[in-house]
């Protein structure tokens, strides 16, 4: 269906018209552009893959349309052993049923869900999903450094119908939210990346007080995408602030943070594990 192009440019094509289809069909108002550039990235797709793509999201359930983008990346991704910034079914499931392992917040306003590092939103969406069956009234936010990862993420969130918003933002050096608090969050950071090309920016914010557990060495930011789900934490104050955080940690990421972690110190690493973490389990390498 999508022979002669890259599999990333037709999940987007496919995701983006996916999306303008949505729009129509709840006659939202189009972000400025969103649909021309739809329409102008579908001429690269055979006109009979957009066509069964219609006829299948005119039929389709609102439970279907709430996975229909993460079941397309998977798809698309299968010829290629993945997409980076896709996160594996295992570890999504793994995550969701954490979450769903805490009693429901008492809340009575939005329950703000977060993923800072959300790639195509697999895994902000299945949770969304959860706590929505839960009865919570969902906002989901997002960002990825990847352009292409946040415009599919982008489309998931319209054609499942999810509240909220995604964007393309780097969270360490230009937080797309800097105000938003949320209740729970998902994430799967990049260990081992390096933030070499991040180091001006974060030392400045350093500097000026943020990033209070310190700085790792340059070849693991680990330590600063925590710091960055800390300070975004809602204040025990607030209305109904209980929250999680979960992640994924690595066996392979656990060694090589011994005898520090992320290039923090075991005190430093102990006090923000002391205060902000309610459990931890390594997973295996295979997750």
């Amino acid at each position: 269906m999508t022979r002669g192009m890259r599999a990333e440019d037709a999940t987007l094509t496919l995701a983006t018209a996916a999306a303008a289809w949505r729009r129509s069909a709840d006659h939202v108002d189009t972000p400025g552009g969103a649909d021309d550039t739809a329409r102008h990235a579908s001429h690269e797709l055979p006109f009979q893959a957009l066509e069964m793509q219609r006829a299948w999201l005119d039929e389709a359930s609102e439970g279907q349309l709430a996975t229909y983008v993460a079941d397309l990346v998977r798809v698309q991704a299968e010829g290629r052993n993945g997409f980076e910034h896709v996160s594996s079914e295992p570890m999504t499931e793994v995550v969701v049923t954490a979450l769903m392992a805490r009693r429901p917040l008492p809340k009575t306003g939005p329950v703000v869900l977060y993923d800072p590092v959300c790639g195509t939103a697999g895994m902000l969406t299945a949770a969304a999903s959860a706590l929505g069956a839960n009865g919570a009234n969902v906002k989901s936010y997002g960002q990825d450094v990847n352009q292409w990862a946040a415009a599919v993420a982008s489309a998931a969130l319209t054609v499942g119908a999810y509240a909220g918003s995604i964007t393309a933002a780097n969270c360490l050096t230009g937080d797309a939210y800097p105000a938003m608090r949320y209740d729970y969050a998902v994430a799967e950071p990049p260990f081992g990346l390096e933030w070499r090309h991040s180091s001006d920016s974060v030392r400045e914010q350093h500097r000026a007080g943020k990033f209070p557990g310190g700085l790792p060495r340059l070849t693991d930011g680990s330590l600063l995408f925590v710091q960055h789900l800390v300070e975004k934490m809602r204040a025990l104050a607030d209305e109904g602030a209980g929250r999680s955080s979960s992640s994924r940690l690595t066996r392979s990421a656990v060694r090589t943070a011994t005898p520090s972690v992320g290039g923090c110190s075991r005190k430093t690493c102990w006090k923000l594990s002391s205060v902000c973490l309610r459990g931890s389990r390594p997973t295996p390498r295979s997750a």
